[in-house]
């Protein structure tokens, strides 16, 4: 099999390129350097000369180019950034380019690389790395002072911090100095021992988890304030003479170099001119697309192949007809397999055929080489495809459930009040940390942080504040009697229709692999993890012979249609009915466009049914619908009235379903026994209520993003209409659309106003909640339509609709919101190949708080893909504990708890499966030993509550093992405290899988209260134990010691004791 690399090497030697290029100087011109056949060319190029700047026209051409060279296995090449002019240079993104543009040059003068990057960069002033601070040599066995170095991180702009998350930060704790570079991809942990590093890792800043071991490190941060303060020089000024330049395209870079001076608008930028006198210094080639006019020598002739249309034969016979050898790339064995079939089917002699497993970004033939290359995108008529490497985390999920001061809390016992933080008791001649809970009338609760799982956040939906639990009345235990009472109906009626589905059957459906293969290929995107999987979960369903119901849930954009889209055409082309049911008229019209675009190809019959379907259609499409002349219909509610006659209805397809009312989620009900359901829904589902119906519903959970998208290119900045103009400006002029956030209605009519001066070729119009809803939904379907393309709104548009062309958001006073609004509204852009662009406005002379800068800070570098959705969780408390259940008990959440609710209904379905064998107990340990985190190990008391709810929901010893590495690797060298800490988790483990209740030390006694749930074969097993006495039932049992132990000989006596009942119940089992 053939590779690129191949590929590159046949085409050079046909062309004569090491002859071209074996001279010291590189020709003055070359010609034919046109798409993927260029790169080919320019690859060959940088061989010859590895010490050469590549400049292209725009970053897509860069990053095209780099991609290709990455193909083909070419020499070492770099890209070169730029810097962002129009906002702050100490923002996050120009801090990072200015310190790589800083290393890239660094290297330049020491390696022989070849570097990529834009006429923009050479336009632009750049810091001159010899105003860079003496780098910081780090090194292993060698001694720092504290002192110095935390003087040397400030000084080099970094700010200091509890923990690093985000690059510019770095924390001291103890004996571990952490720090996250804006030149490293992951932060720096220095591990001392002493004044001497005794080791150094990077670390993941999302888990705090070290990982890959260093030897030494150098810091070469840099830092400045003003840029009035610096000496910037040009990027050409810092290239060595011996460089050579490949200048492509010549025509373009003039022009694009014009575009950039009059969009900047600034002094400094260069015109076209000064960079042609600053190239002189170097040996310049002109890489130009097309022939020069009587030029002979240099010039590459190829043809670009495109997109195939009809059968696969027809496209290639084309090409073996001219006598070219075909080179058929593809990106997976799926693929080839579909190319290899093709071929064999309509008799295709292979032996001028090769298969390559590697993509260029187009397809081209070369008459001089006689070879054509054809790329999967256009064999499979696909998009190009951008890598995406970020990661999905839900870690933010986690912190939004975590206990901070001053938080609304639910003990499990008393109800709710307001944690007032931990405080360090001396009990018993020892301490422990407690949890101080206020409760109604200011009465207070210490409760033991080993017993931190009686206490949870709460959550209950309304902006009011809860009222707080008056403790010894009543009024708790009812409320928890009624919400137990209400999700006994849900698991009552989840538990029925898992009975009805078990019992119910049809016939399995059949697919038709190779088309619906082909449907598949159509898909013009590479599929998420997450999509294979619940494709493969929907597929696995359909192929069975009970009902499919099942949940998708992921946030919008995540790719919920395509599995909807694979799912309806399964059931189509078996010859039954599909359905879709959409909450708005606008979304009926969303997906009747993009269903019929993506089954342009198959003999499907897609009509929709909405508000502006006129009467006289209507009619035809409920005969045709009844006569079975319609595969696939699309409608609102109206598609559950009875005037809707299926011919064969055999899917269901739900949209949002906590969108619709009462009356039709009852309707929807119905249904669930009687065919095939998929629910699709935007709500995040957290993973306690996921838990809690494992085995009951079906749920996929879509929690990666497409690998298409880009992230979106976020800054914080002063409000600056100029800004503002070229912001909307950039986005018009690429015929896209624009969200701007100004959440005071009284303001909206102002704002329009002044961005209609700013942007008079905008179409604009306003949108508030507060409008009619038949308006707003005029508004945003206009918007959606492209006759607005200047959305002025309130925060309205958080949870609005599929925008691909919507990618630049402004949100005005960002510093008025909170981080998951921020990233909900950001959440709006970017739902493309597009870069979207999100600014968040700020006023001067406005207050903004430390958290509200902190929240800025975040939302503007953390833009990794995913992050919507994982912080997009302000109100899916409600909505997914009720509304996907199909039952609405918003009160009863909100009177316990978002928590406790998913508690009580977990318990519930438990209770009613009889599966105690899965039960998880509180165990109350009082033991008069030292465990606890002390203040000199870890100062932060918020960090301190959420180790010890992590240290709760450990489940398994290896859990317990792991968690404490962590300890060790994040804050070092265990305590004694912690160490016995520890040690009882380990003891609450072993009483959990055996009931234990609670376990109590007495000077010479050890008492063990056994749980309700304990099986009575245990007290034949426990009074076989030495030192046992007044067992009378199997509730108590008592252990005497002749003395008073030490601590630590209580804790291994404990562990000896749990495990020899362990030993003794299998042993008991087995006789």
């Amino acid at each position: 099999m053939e590779t690129v690399a191949n590929i590159n090497q046949n085409i050079s030697d046909s062309l004569n390129l090491k002859e071209l290029f074996s001279s010291k100087s590189p020709p003055k011109n070359i010609s034919g350097i046109t798409g993927a056949f260029g790169h080919i060319i320019i690859a060959e190029f940088l061989r010859s000369y590895p010490k050469t700047l590549v400049v292209m026209a725009t970053y897509k051409d860069v990053h095209t180019v780099a991609y290709n060279l990455s193909q083909m296995q070419t020499s070492p090449h770099r890209t070169i950034p730029k810097i962002d002019y129009q906002v702050s240079l100490d923002s996050y993104k120009n801090r990072k380019a200015l310190n790589d543009i800083s290393n890239l040059l660094s290297i330049a003068k020491t390696e022989q690389t070849s570097f990529l990057t834009s006429i923009e960069t050479l336009q632009q002033p750049n810091i001159n790395i010899d105003n860079e601070i003496e780098p910081l040599e780090l090194e292993i066995d060698h001694d720092y002072d504290f002192d110095f170095l935390r003087e040397e991180f400030l000084k080099r702009g970094f700010i200091e911090e509890e923990f690093v998350t985000l690059p510019g930060e770095f924390s001291v704790r103890g004996g571990i100095i952490d720090f996250f570079s804006h030149k490293f991809g992951n932060p720096i942990r220095l591990d001392f021992f002493g004044d001497t590093i005794e080791d150094i890792k990077t670390f993941d800043p999302e888990t705090q988890r070290s990982s890959e071991s260093l030897r030494k490190i150098s810091l070469t941060d840099i830092h400045f304030e003003d840029e009035n303060d610096l000496q910037l020089k040009y990027l050409l000024d810092e290239f060595d003479k011996d460089y050579n330049v490949l200048l492509v395209h010549d025509n373009e870079l003039v022009q694009h170099s014009e575009k950039y001076y009059e969009k900047i608008n600034r002094s400094n930028i260069l015109y076209y001119e000064n960079i042609q006198e600053k190239l002189e210094k170097f040996q310049c080639t002109h890489a130009h697309p097309y022939k020069l006019d009587n030029q002979a020598d240099n010039y590459f002739q190829s043809f670009v192949i495109p997109k195939k249309k009809g059968s696969l034969s027809n496209y290639l016979s084309k090409y073996l007809d001219k006598g070219l050898e075909l080179q058929l790339s593809f990106t997976s064995k799926f693929e080839k397999n579909i190319l290899q079939k093709e071929l064999a089917k309509n008799n295709i002699n292979t032996d001028s055929i090769n298969f390559i497993n590697r993509s260029l970004s187009n397809s081209f033939y070369c008459p001089t080489a006689k070879v054509a290359f054809i790329s999967d995108l256009e064999l499979f008529n696909k998009k190009t495809k951008i890598s995406n490497k970020g990661k999905y985390s839900d870690k933010p999920l986690e912190e939004f459930l975590e206990l901070n001061e001053g938080d609304y809390v639910v003990h499990s016992n008393h109800g709710i009040g307001i944690n007032r933080g931990i405080q360090s008791l001396q009990l018993m001649g020892r301490f422990e940390d407690f949890l101080c809970i206020e409760f109604a009338e200011k009465v207070k609760v210490y409760v033991p942080l080993m017993n931190v799982g009686l206490i949870q956040k709460y959550i209950g939906g309304n902006e009011s504040k809860p009222a707080l639990s008056k403790l010894g009345s009543k009024a708790w235990i009812n409320k928890k009697k009624k919400a137990k009472k209400e999700v006994e109906d849900i698991a009552h009626q989840l538990l029925s229709i898992q009975a009805k589905r078990k019992k119910s059957e049809r016939n399995p459906y059949p697919i038709d692999e190779i088309e619906y293969n082909k449907f598949c290929e159509e898909f013009p995107f590479e599929e998420t993890p997450d999509q294979s999987k619940a494709i493969e979960s929907i597929l696995a369903d359909m192929a069975s012979n009970s009902f499919m119901d099942r949940i998708i849930c992921g946030d919008v954009g995540f790719g919920k249609t395509e599995i909807a889209m694979r799912a309806s055409y399964i059931a189509s082309l078996a010859s039954t009915q599909v359905a879709i049911l959409a909450p708005t008229t606008i979304l009926v019209e969303q997906h009747y466009k993009s269903f019929g675009e993506r089954f342009k190809n198959a003999p499907v019959i897609i009509e929709r049914v909405s508000r502006f379907t006129n009467t006289k259609d209507l009619k035809r499409i409920k005969e045709r619908l009844s006569q079975g002349s319609i595969d696939i219909l699309i409608g609102t509610h109206k598609l559950l009235s009875k005037d809707f006659r299926f011919n064969n209805l055999g899917l269901l397809i739900i949209d949002e379903e906590q969108r619709f009312g009462v009356k039709q989620k009852e309707k929807l009900k119905s249904y669930r026994s009687e065919i095939d359901l998929l629910t699709l829904s935007a709500t995040p589902i957290p993973r306690t209520l996921h838990m809690s119906l494992i085995g009951i519903k079906d749920i996929s959970i879509l929690a990666t993003p497409p690998t298409n998208r880009l992230p979106i290119d976020s800054k914080v900045c002063k409000y600056d209409e100029q800004i503002i103009k070229n912001a909307i400006k950039r986005e018009l002029e690429r015929n896209g659309q624009v969200y701007f956030v100004h959440n005071r209605i009284a303001g909206l009519p102002g704002k329009r106003a002044e961005i209609q001066e700013l942007v008079p070729e905008s179409k604009i119009s306003t949108c508030h909640g507060q409008l009619p809803e038949d308006l707003i939904e005029e508004t945003m379907g206009n918007f959606v339509n492209g006759k607005i393309n200047v959305l002025i709104s309130t925060t309205i548009i958080e949870s609005g609709l599929d925008i691909p062309n919507a990618n630049t958001i402004i949100i005005d006073y960002a510093n008025m919101y909170g981080l998951s609004q921020l990233h909900q509204m950001r959440g709006r852009i970017g739902r493309s190949d597009r870069q979207g662009y999100a600014l968040m406005m700020i006023h001067e002379g406005k207050k903004t708080t430390r958290k509200a800068e902190k929240r800025l800070k975040a939302i503007e570098e953390h833009t990794d893909l995913g992050a919507g959705f994982n912080l997009s969780v302000a109100d899916m408390e409600i909505r997914g504990v009720g509304n996907l259940l199909g039952s609405d008990q918003h009160g009863s959440v909100a009177s316990v708890g978002y928590e406790m609710y998913c508690q009580l209904l977990e318990e519930c379905i438990k209770e009613l499966q009889k599966d105690n064998d899965e039960w998880v107990i509180e165990v109350e340990l009082k033991l008069n030993i030292p465990s606890y985190l002390p203040e000199d190990f870890i100062y932060d008391t918020s960090e301190k509550l959420k180790l010890y709810r992590r240290l709760h929901r450990c489940r398994t010893h290896l859990e317990l093992e792991d968690f404490k590495f962590e300890l060790e690797d994040r804050f070092g060298e265990l305590p004694e405290e912690v160490e016995n800490l520890i040690k009882l988790i380990k003891i609450k483990l072993l009483c959990q899988i055996l009931k234990i209740e609670s376990i109590e030390t007495k000077k010479d006694l050890l008492k063990i209260n056994l749980s309700n749930y304990q099986d009575l074969e245990l007290a034949q097993i426990l009074r076989k134990l030495p030192n046992v006495e007044g067992l009378s039932t199997v509730k108590l049992l008592s252990v005497s010691y002749d003395d008073e132990p030490s601590t630590q000989f209580v804790i291994d006596f404990l562990n000896m004791f749990i495990e020899r009942i362990k030993e003794l119940k299998e042993n008991y089992v087995e006789t």
